[in-house]
This record gives C-alpha cells, sequence and structure tokens, in this order.
C-alpha cells in the first residue's frame, strides 16, 4: 500500500510519472473514479506519481466528434482517405502548436486526482496535441526519469514496469516501449500503455513537425520515431473482457504484466469497474504471498 500517488502535493521527483487519458464524459469517467483510482494506492511499488489530463468539453464538441469518426471509420475506404485529407490540411499548420494546461480541481475534472486541463476541444482528432501537453510538463515541471502514459480503461502493476525498465535502459538511449501494433506505414506503441524516458520525450517536442497530423495518436507518435530511428521495445500487455477469463489466469503469471486493458460489455452497459476490482484483488493477494 502507498500513499495517495494522485494526491495535488505527490512529488514531482518520482521515478515514473504516469499520464492518464482522461474524460469528463460517460462511461470513462466512472470507470476512472470507481475502477482505475483505487488501484494507485494498491500497488507494490511507491516511487511514482499519477496526473490524469483531459481538455475542453462541450456538447457542440462530442457531437462533431462522433460525426468525425463515423464518417472516418464506419462508412468506407473512400471517406474514410477524405476525412484524412481533410484533416491533414486543417490541422497542417498546428503541427508544432503545444497547448497550454492547467491544474484544476475535482469541480472541473470531476475526478479526485491530481488533473491537466489541456486548452484544446475534446476530440478523438486532437488526442495528439493533448498528449504532447502532458509530455511538456513531464519535461519541464517534473525529473521523472520516465513517464507511462495510460487511459481509463486501464490497470497498471508498477512493479513490474519497473522490472521491465530496470532491464531496457542498460540496453537503449531512448525508450519507446509497450505493446506493438501495426500501421499502414509504420509499427506503433499502444496508445493503452506507452513508456517514454526523457530523452525519447526531448526528441519527440523537437521534432513535433514531423508527427502526422490526421492519424491516430499512437500511430503519429510511431510514425515520428520511424523517422527518427528509434526503435519499439515490446513491453506485454494483457486484455481482459470477463470475469471467466480474469478468473481463469495464473495469479503468478498476472503479476507478470506491467499492464491490464479492461474493456467488457457495450459502450452503454461497460463492465469494467467491477473487472478492475477483481484484479485489483488478485493483484493483492500475489503481492501478499
Amino acid at each position: 500500500m502507498v500513499s495517495n500517488p494522485t494526491a495535488i502535493s505527490s512529488m514531482s521527483e518520482r521515478y515514473i510519472q504516469v499520464g492518464v487519458f482522461h474524460t469528463t464524459r460517460e462511461p470513462w469517467l466512472s470507470i476512472a473514479k470507481f475502477g482505475q483510482l483505487p488501484s494507485w494506492q494498491s500497488q507494490d511499488f511507491n516511487d511514482f506519481s499519477v496526473t490524469y489530463f483531459y481538455a475542453k468539453t462541450s456538447r457542440a464538441a462530442n457531437f462533431l466528434d462522433g460525426i468525425i469518426e463515423k464518417l472516418r471509420w464506419e462508412k468506407g475506404r473512400n471517406l474514410s482517405y477524405a476525412i484524412s485529407y481533410f484533416l491533414m490540411a486543417f490541422f497542417f499548420p498546428w503541427r508544432e502548436y503545444i497547448p497550454k494546461a492547467n491544474f484544476k480541481e475535482e469541480a472541473d475534472s470531476g475526478i479526485a486526482a491530481r488533473a491537466l486541463k489541456v486548452n484544446i476541444p475534446e476530440l478523438t482528432c486532437t488526442m495528439r496535441w493533448k498528449k504532447i501537453a502532458f509530455l511538456k510538463y513531464f519535461l519541464e515541471e517534473t525529473s521523472s526519469q520516465f513517464t507511462v502514459i495510460t487511459n481509463s480503461s486501464s490497470v497498471l502493476n508498477l512493479k513490474s514496469i519497473k522490472k521491465s525498465l530496470e532491464l531496457i535502459t542498460h540496453t537503449v538511449g531512448n525508450v519507446y516501449a509497450g505493446p506493438i501494433g501495426s500501421a499502414h506505414d509504420c509499427d506503433f506503441i499502444s496508445g493503452a500503455f506507452t513508456v517514454l524516458n526523457r530523452s525519447a520525450v526531448n526528441l519527440l517536442l523537437e521534432n513535433l513537425k514531423i508527427m502526422p497530423v490526421h492519424v491516430m495518436d499512437d500511430v503519429c507518435f510511431g510514425t515520428a520515431f520511424k523517422k527518427l530511428g528509434v526503435e519499439l521495445i515490446n513491453i506485454d500487455s494483457l486484455s481482459i473482457d470477463s470475469l471467466s477469463q480474469l478468473e481463469n489466469i495464473d495469479t503468478a503469471k498476472l503479476s507478470e504484466y506491467g499492464h491490464f486493458r479492461l474493456k467488457s460489455g457495450t459502450l452503454k452497459n461497460r463492465n469494467d469497474v467491477l473487472l478492475m476490482k477483481e484484479l485489483i484483488f488478485k493483484l493483492q493477494t500475489t503481492q501478499n504471498k
């Protein structure tokens, strides 16, 4: 059990800074509050702090986001290309822009934790800038050696992540690690679990103009690091979508993973909170042995 790593006063000198993609929209807000938030104080490792980062949201932004993403993913390849080219042209002048960010209270963020509000509309296509704003905070306002970027539907095992980092840091200068995915022109690290060291973050922020603006945030990071010659490092992640799956996983094997992606049920009836509580209990059982 550790002291509250999400507290406003939590130290910026921690070994790891966790950044959580946050939103005040449901069901993700409830998942973060009642599922993920308790997991931070159950960690068998205490040299970390957590910051939730989010952007400005509104009904208009939600409506626009729904239209853009539906056209991009559900209306065929030609329309998908059209949306991509539109986003490329619209956001091109903003490639090197880093939005301002300020810490907000629970009344604004919706969560009882340190929360950084990024001055940009809350859209799927603006996640790139949301993440960049957090990385600037990490680099300029903390002295932590690593950042782990995740989302509200995830649970981390920081002790396992630390073990992975101890092996990695002796072999590479720039750390860009996590579960590896493939896009049409690059491999990339999943946005649900991305590990970066200070050197990699600094390199990325110095080269924002080579990061695409028309693709998902994790793919644009992969494209940039490919151009910069930074190799991807795999750290395994485990996706859990049901209680039966979780119950059938060996407890000792479970403790080897650094990241768990919980995604169950439907958008309007997610069961992630229950899964998270059971996962946290199972991980604590391992720690106590």
